[in-house]
């Protein structure tokens, strides 16, 4: 799987299909990913591509932004925090109970709860930037980030990442932009 500054190839494909299609669990996923994996040269991991976006789609955290009025897709975000600038993409963005949700789609191929727990701390700062960015944007309250891991199909949760700002900013001091 190529890298590049996107992240794999299916990664990539992964999320150009969530970001286009309707997020109904009923959506037929071939065509999108058959179009995108030929984009990204893969056309051999069809069958990934495929069931990664169908994992995203049978989650219950899309089940949850299916409920809402208030949904967004691939909105990229920008806040000042000292006398720096963050910034970021976000997967998916909904608005429940009057606060929003930030979903992160990760398509990392893990094994075992230890691996998803080592990503979910390495990835806890991304997350944290952007419920920082939604918040500074809107004016709303971000309540939860979730990670949903497509591979395998599980989820973490980073509740009240709003206590999690100081950690943004000592982040941003240590290691400047991190996005």
């Amino acid at each position: 799987w190529k890298k590049g500054r996107a992240g794999t190839s299916i990664g990539r494909a992964v999320h150009a299909v969530l970001q286009s299609i309707d997020i109904s669990p009923d959506v037929d996923v071939e065509p999108y990913s058959e179009a995108e994996v030929i984009t990204e040269g893969i056309p051999q991991h069809q069958e990934t591509v495929v069931q990664l976006v169908k994992n995203a789609l049978n989650s219950k955290v899309l089940e949850r932004a299916r409920q809402s009025d208030k949904i967004w897709r691939e909105i990229q975000v920008m806040a000042p925090i000292g006398n720096s600038t963050i910034e970021g993409i976000i997967d998916l963005l909904f608005e429940e109970d009057g606060q929003l949700v930030v979903v992160d789609y990760k398509t990392d191929s893990l094994n075992s709860d230890e691996e998803i727990q080592r990503a979910t701390d390495r990835y806890r700062i991304q997350g944290a930037v952007y419920a920082y960015a939604a918040t500074k944007a809107t004016g709303k309250q971000v309540k939860e980030v979730v990670l949903l891991f497509l591979n395998p199909n599980k989820t973490s949760v980073l509740d009240n990442p709003a206590n999690m700002a100081s950690e943004v900013e000592k982040a941003i001091s240590e290691y400047g932009l991190l996005l």
